[in-house]
């Protein structure tokens, strides 16, 4: 009987950005898993996923939320650009608030094999990185024109510097503001894809949750 469970129950750490996996083969509720995995990834609400995913704690499991928000950060918006800590901070607190005011709704779940689930998921898209995007033309045509008015002093390394800090510092206020300001579109459905690859256990395929975070971010339309 004890082998028994064994078998029918089979968990997935997670891959990648914080792909968690629950492996209850029989009974599997996809709806609810999906809905889970979204408030870990999203709002770093760890009680659902936690529950379904025995082999790491909340603890670990906001640990890799947090991660995940600091990925962000540095890919789409300091693109890797070296800042201090306190900014870095400050950038990940308030992505972090971003994620968690993001509109949705998990919806029907398709079965499309005995290891897949197609999940609908109803989002209400935000403009907050478009309006941002706009938002910092601005500072950058004036930093420009301030460096070919020799208003940066130093080698070409330290001015190179100088701009990006003082870039920084003022993009964070800019996407403070679009935040604040921020609206929400039409409702759209995005796919998300569980899947049980090698009877590893289920998880959100990564390439489906990468397309939700574009549209529900509306990340494609950011120039």
């Amino acid at each position: 009987m004890r082998k028994q469970k064994r078998i029918m129950i089979c968990f997935c750490l997670l891959l990648g950005m914080s792909l968690v996996g629950c492996g209850v083969l029989k009974g599997f509720d996809a709806e609810a898993y999906t809905e889970a995995v979204l408030k870990q990834r999203l709002s770093g609400d760890t009680k659902a996923i936690a529950r379904l995913t025995k082999e790491m704690s909340e603890e670990e499991l906001t640990a890799q939320y947090e991660k995940e928000v600091q990925t962000f950060v540095a890919g789409y918006i300091t693109k890797d650009v070296s800042m201090g800590e306190e900014l870095t901070e400050k950038y990940t607190a308030l992505c972090s608030e971003i994620f968690k005011s993001l509109k949705y709704e998990t919806a029907k779940a398709e079965k499309k094999d005995k290891n897949t689930y197609d999940v609908n998921v109803d989002i209400y898209p935000t403009d907050i990185f478009v309006t941002f995007s706009e938002k910092l033309k601005h500072p950058a045509d004036e930093m420009i024109q301030k460096a070919e008015n020799g208003e940066y002093k130093g080698t070409e390394e330290e001015i190179k510097t100088q701009m990006q800090s003082e870039f920084l510092e003022y993009s964070y206020t800019l996407l403070e503001e679009s935040f604040e300001g921020a609206q929400n579109g039409k409702k759209e459905t995005v796919v998300l894809t569980i899947s049980n690859k090698e009877k590893k256990g289920f998880a959100v395929e990564e390439e489906s949750f990468s397309n939700f975070l574009t549209a529900i971010l509306r990340l494609d339309e950011v120039k």
